[in-house]
């Protein structure tokens, strides 16, 4: 009988034994620090991982700087295109006022009667070229 509970001592000491490494084993699979008796050990990041988590950041700033420059000088180009757009439609509208300031005036009713549409003042006499 001693040498049965000898080895069910063995077996419950095994069994602890595995329990406590699986449990360790599934806690560095998950990340977690490992064990050690109990107490959590402390896990020491090498320098060049901080190295490479800096250089991963300088460039993700130093692209989206980048996109977000382009946007800004593809919009500064689009603002410049639209101001010498709208200089000039107010070119053309001061034209086009000017223009109908001038039709209002007689000296502009009387170029027309004349040239496009040849009448004569009274008194005046029409002059006809008749080589054609």
């Amino acid at each position: 009988m001693e040498g049965f509970a000898s080895n069910c001592y063995r077996d419950v000491n095994l069994r602890r034994i595995l329990r406590a490494s699986v449990a360790q084993l599934g806690r560095r699979l998950a990340g977690e620090a490992p064990m050690k008796r109990g107490v959590a050990m402390r896990v020491r990041v090498q320098p060049r991982f901080w190295m490479f988590v800096i250089a991963t950041t300088f460039v993700v700033f130093a692209v989206s700087f980048g996109v977000l420059q382009h946007r800004f000088n593809e919009g500064s180009r689009q603002l410049r295109e639209v101001r010498a757009y709208r200089d000039s439609l107010r070119v053309q509208a001061d034209a086009a006022t000017d223009r109908l300031e001038y039709a209002r005036t007689d000296a502009y009713i009387e170029r027309v009667a004349r040239d496009e549409l040849g009448m004569i003042m009274p008194g005046e006499v029409r002059y006809v070229n008749g080589a054609r």
